[in-house]
């Protein structure tokens, strides 16, 4: 990938060992899947790099994912594009590697977060809420993760399903009280039960064996977006047959329609990644969790 000012290339093995020695990958198998290009000038003076670790996507999906560690440019060569090129590459070469997704996360500024979402990525807030949104951001307060599936498989979201109805909002509150068995999840939703948007997907008998809750919520600052939280819940012995895929696809409209930028659902477990990954959703791997020895996942998808 070239351009008149500048080459992205491959780390050579002097940059790498300097890079790794800096951020102290002290385990050799850690080290070993460590990868970094570089992006230099006509004279191979470096001006900005990404560092990116080689992790696997836990089973039933299984396969490969690369988490960025880090994305730098020399401050005096920004906003030429070259952090996007860095992007860029580190796409296309996990494209040919077989990588499902690309994941990470930043300090919530406005620049990172901007960046991130104009290559395409998905993103979400965590850690402590800005308390005074006229001082600065500073780690410690809130990131922004970010996710990309490097090849989207499309949410037919332009189909409708006739067996999927809208719910009241007495519905809904039976829903989150029937089928909500985290206490925070469900005193979050219960507390919420004025502003959100449900639906159904009914049997032949009009029963309901599926549904969709959707809450709007603020991306935070500093983005000026709503988001749509969803949960999904379809009865077991009904689930691999669409179900979910379709209540996705009416809260895609809902979200569509008002102006809401982004679909995402927390706290999933890794036997679920499977059916995000085939509806098109990006998502991020947290590390796993000490009590339940399971992965949670994030997953996130961009309103188009």
């Amino acid at each position: 990938m070239n351009n008149r000012e500048y080459t992205i290339l491959h780390a050579n093995p002097e940059q790498r060992d300097r890079i790794i020695s800096l951020f102290k990958f002290n385990e050799k198998k850690k080290r070993e899947k460590v990868i970094i290009y570089i992006a230099e000038d006509s004279h191979s003076t470096p001006l900005g790099r990404i560092v990116v670790i080689e992790r696997e996507v836990p089973s039933p999906l299984g396969g490969k994912c690369w988490y960025v560690y880090d994305l730098f440019v020399s401050p005096a060569h920004r906003r030429n594009g070259i952090a996007a090129a860095l992007v860029a590459k580190t796409m296309e070469e996990a494209e040919r590697a077989g990588v499902l997704f690309i994941y990470g996360s930043a300090n919530a500024t406005v620049e990172a977060s901007c960046f991130w979402l104009k290559q395409g990525f998905s993103m979400n807030a965590y850690g402590r809420k800005q308390n005074d949104p006229a001082m600065p951001l500073f780690y410690g307060n809130y990131f922004h993760m970010f996710s990309r599936c490097i090849t989207r498989k499309p949410l037919p979201a332009h189909q409708r399903n006739d067996s999927v109805r809208k719910l009241s909002n007495a519905e809904i509150v039976q829903l989150i009280g029937d089928y909500l068995t985290d206490p925070e999840k469900k005193a979050f939703y219960m507390s919420r039960a004025d502003t959100l948007s449900a639906f159904a997907f009914c049997g032949r008998r009009g029963e309901i064996i599926g549904a969709i809750i959707a809450c709007p919520d603020s991306m935070q600052a500093p983005l000026e977006s709503i988001r749509l939280f969803i949960e999904v819940f379809v009865k077991e012995e009904h689930r691999t047959q669409g179900i979910g895929k379709a209540l996705v696809c009416e809260v895609y409209r809902l979200a569509k329609e008002s102006g809401a930028i982004q679909l995402t659902s927390f706290s999933q477990t890794a036997e679920h990644i499977g059916f995000w990954y085939e509806i098109g959703f990006d998502v991020f791997f947290w590390d796993v969790n000490p009590k339940t020895g399971e992965y949670s996942t994030t997953a996130m998808l961009r309103i188009e």
